[in-house]
């Protein structure tokens, strides 16, 4: 690759790794970082109700150019797990929303009242499975020291907010109405 070419490739990398520079942020980047996955995730799964092979494909396109940006920003700035790296809680942050179209579609159309609390209830049971890192989300972190373990983290974390979620959503039998 040309010298060009790679400070493109590296430059575009960073911008995604980075979710657009909020992984630049000096306060909490984490925590800034999945502020977006909120509405992505929202987005994703309102789609993925509608049409599932679509949104479907999109989302694993999404993680897999996530994977390949903390990949070459690792390799590029010789780090690992660098605290500007925010895609991996910006898409384990999505990842929250999964079980929403299976057990409550019709929070997706919800009022604005209901999707707050939806969007809050998600964002803090990531932030709280991000943060603690109990089970296999520690593990990943301590023992996988790659781009990968930098990002299967995250998507962990994100499916254990997912599973959690789905048991406030049966046992709670969230009431909806528009």
């Amino acid at each position: 690759m040309t010298q060009i070419a790679t400070r493109i490739t590296t430059g575009i990398a960073k911008l995604i790794a980075t979710a657009g520079g909020i992984g630049l942020s000096p306060v909490a980047p984490g925590t800034l970082g999945s502020i977006p996955g909120v509405f992505l995730g929202l987005w994703l799964t309102s789609g993925l109700a509608e049409n599932p092979l679509f949104y479907g494909t999109l989302w694993i396109g999404f993680i897999a150019i996530g994977l390949w940006s903390v990949i070459v920003f690792e390799h590029s700035h010789a780090t690992h797990d660098d605290q500007r790296i925010v895609i991996d809680e910006v898409i384990g942050q999505s990842l929250v929303f999964l079980p929403v179209v299976f057990l409550a579609p019709k929070l997706l159309n919800a009022n604005i009242l209901h999707q707050t609390i939806l969007g809050l209830v998600a964002f803090a049971l990531f932030r709280l499975f991000d943060i603690w890192k109990p089970g296999p989300i520690g593990w990943i972190d301590r023992k996988m020291n790659t781009p990968l373990g930098t990002y299967l983290d995250d998507l962990v974390a994100g499916l254990f907010a997912a599973l959690t979620l789905s048991l406030l959503i049966i046992f709670h039998s969230w009431k909806i109405t528009s």
